[in-house]
């Protein structure tokens, strides 16, 4: 394969940047068994300064900008900042918590804020939920949600990861959000990361497990019946396509994660300080994502994957998009698959079945 370096070295032009994944803070005062960045009580936070040099380079009309942690609830400058997006009317700002620090004046300025509440909840009971979560989590999570519901505010969404403990739960999952009023939920496959690789035994589905609860979701008459009406976000088949910051396009949506040291990283699940392009805490987001070191980046990755070694004798490397390069870099490095290499493989093999790969 020849591969000209001119074809990748000018990317900045690709990009427009659409948002922001803003890690407030590392802490967090719950120690889920499937956190992908291993939250707890480290406490580096997002300083002020910082968050300027972030939503300061963002269109307030159509830039989003989700709140992450840790639990971003304990941030220092939590309000400070919902208040900024507030005045500068971001469109559908994000929060992501476990509400368990939600009590009724923290329900009300949320709801004064209109800023959008994604809650995680993985599972129907205290039975299925805190054996991922810990004893006690699901009590206070339902009732930090139930003190939003209480007020009258429903700009909510219900996120559950799906594992081995509670792929068997999602009917009386869905029985207990809409119980609850609630319309919008997202359902989520495991992210082998962080805490998860050590939880790995009880945590990690089979293929086949993992096969058969997508299939469930997508396809069960019984369960399509139950969410019909609902927003509801389900785990679809692997597919071909790669990572579409590493291929060559046009205007492609950016929307970066911030750590809460600051660092700059191309995507959510990208979390090595070796693959970050910057910090905010020296500059801002926008001269960060047009930099030489963006582009080099972007480079390195795109020439890189092209050399992953257990591509080479895969007879399906010409189709394959090869999935997610952070996958990859967090198994190792470029060079490594990023995992999902058996589903893909699987999904060929049928397509090539219905004559619908040459």
């Amino acid at each position: 394969m020849k591969i000209d370096k001119g074809d990748f070295l000018d990317v900045s032009g690709n990009y427009e940047l659409k948002g922001a994944y803003i890690e407030l803070t590392s802490e967090c005062n719950l120690r889920c068994k499937h956190c992908y960045n291993k939250s707890g009580q480290a406490a580096d936070v997002i300083s002020p300064i910082a968050f300027e040099n972030v939503v300061g380079d963002l269109e307030s009309a159509t830039g989003t900008v989700t709140l992450s942690g840790g639990e971003p609830l304990l941030s220092p400058h939590i309000w400070d900042y919902i208040e900024i997006l507030r005045e500068r009317k971001f469109y559908r700002p994000l929060i992501i918590t476990n509400a368990t620090l939600i009590d009724k004046e923290v329900a009300r300025k949320l709801a004064d804020a209109n800023i959008v509440v994604q809650v995680s909840i993985n599972g129907s009971s205290a039975d299925t939920h805190d054996v991922l979560c810990g004893k006690g989590a699901f009590e206070r999570t339902m009732a930090g949600l139930k003190n939003l519901l209480n007020i009258g505010y429903y700009n909510i969404v219900v996120r559950a990861t799906l594992s081995k403990i509670n792929r068997h739960d999602m009917p009386q999952f869905i029985d207990l959000i809409k119980s609850l009023g609630l319309n919008n939920i997202s359902i989520a496959l495991l992210t082998n990361m962080g805490r998860a690789t050590s939880n790995n035994d009880i945590l990690t589905m089979s293929l086949q497990e993992k096969i058969d609860i997508i299939n469930y979701l997508n396809h069960n008459e019984e369960f399509l019946e139950k969410i019909d009406g609902m927003l509801v976000d389900v785990p679809e088949e692997e597919t071909t396509a790669g990572c579409p910051l590493i291929l060559n396009g046009k205007d492609i949506p950016l929307t970066p994660k911030i750590d809460p040291k600051g660092f700059v990283h191309i995507c959510q699940i990208m979390f090595d300080k070796l693959y970050s392009v910057g910090n905010v805490n020296n500059m801002p987001l926008k001269q960060i994502v047009t930099s030489s070191e963006f582009s080099n980046l972007i480079w390195f990755l795109r020439f890189g994957s092209q050399y992953m070694s257990a591509c080479q004798s895969c007879i399906w490397q010409s189709t394959c998009g090869k999935g997610c390069i952070a996958d990859c870099v967090n198994n190792g490095s470029i060079q490594c698959t990023d995992g999902k290499c058996p589903e893909r493989k699987m999904m060929f093999r049928k397509e090539f079945g219905k004559g619908n790969l040459s």
